[in-house]
């Protein structure tokens, strides 16, 4: 499959392996591959609220991942964290925790 860049947020780190929220635009589809539309990867997504904009919510997936492969350095057109109203968003990292050790019970791909 193609690569895909985007914003991520580390939800648990780990030496070898860490869980990171990406965007639901992230979600990967039943094929294995990137999802092509909303509703072919929403059985991954989940809501979180956010810290801004205040009030809202986005979709988020989560994914467990070689540390070594993640980077700090901002990517253009990378994938990013938005509203179901299109607005870009950051979802709260104390929330993003809550949902994969409860709602997920620690549960990534």
């Amino acid at each position: 499959g193609a690569a895909r860049a985007a914003e991520a947020v580390v939800v648990a780190p780990g030496a070898a392996q860490t869980v990171i929220a990406c965007p639901a635009d992230c979600a990967i589809g039943a094929s294995g591959d990137w999802a092509t539309s909303p509703t072919e990867g929403a059985w991954q997504v989940r809501d979180c609220e956010c810290a801004t904009p205040s009030g809202s919510s986005c979709g988020v997936v989560f994914y467990s991942v070689d540390t070594r492969a993640l980077a700090t350095a901002e990517v253009p057109d990378a994938c990013c964290f938005q509203t179901s109203a299109g607005q870009r968003a950051l979802p709260e990292a104390e929330l993003l925790a809550g949902l994969f050790h409860g709602d997920l019970q620690g549960d990534a791909l």
